[in-house]
């Protein structure tokens, strides 16, 4: 009789691997979801870097008339546009500088703006 008791029987068996199975599938859909956050977060790192280095280029060009006003970088694609304000009455020797960066992921549109004022150094 003791040999009789050794041992798995097969439905033990099939329900021990049906029961790995399920935890293996949960493991690798939370695997998967933590990638395409990590993805998402990285793209949004590099479009605030994209931004604040156009924007640094802006406020710092000798002449604004000489810069791209927009362009695209990076996979996914990272657009970016150059918005340059008019002169202020409260501020007449100020001129504003917006950044906008617009990209792609997970099927979203995601967008992040930045915005500057230098002096009016010229056209």
């Amino acid at each position: 009789m003791a040999e009789k008791d050794a041992g798995f029987t097969l439905v033990e068996a099939i329900a021990a691997l049906a029961v790995a199975g399920l935890a293996a599938a949960g493991l690798m859909a939370a695997l998967g979801s933590a990638r395409a956050r990590t993805v998402e977060a990285e793209t949004r790192a590099e479009a605030v870097v994209l931004a604040k280095a156009v924007l640094d280029d802006a406020l710092l060009a000798e002449r604004l008339v000489e810069l791209p006003r927009r362009g695209e970088t990076g996979e996914p694609p990272i657009r970016w546009t150059i918005a340059v304000g008019e002169r202020g009455a409260a501020w007449p020797d100020m001129i504003s500088i917006d950044v906008s960066v617009r990209w792609t992921a997970a099927g979203k549109e995601h967008a992040f703006a930045l915005s500057g004022y230098r002096p009016t150094l010229g056209p």
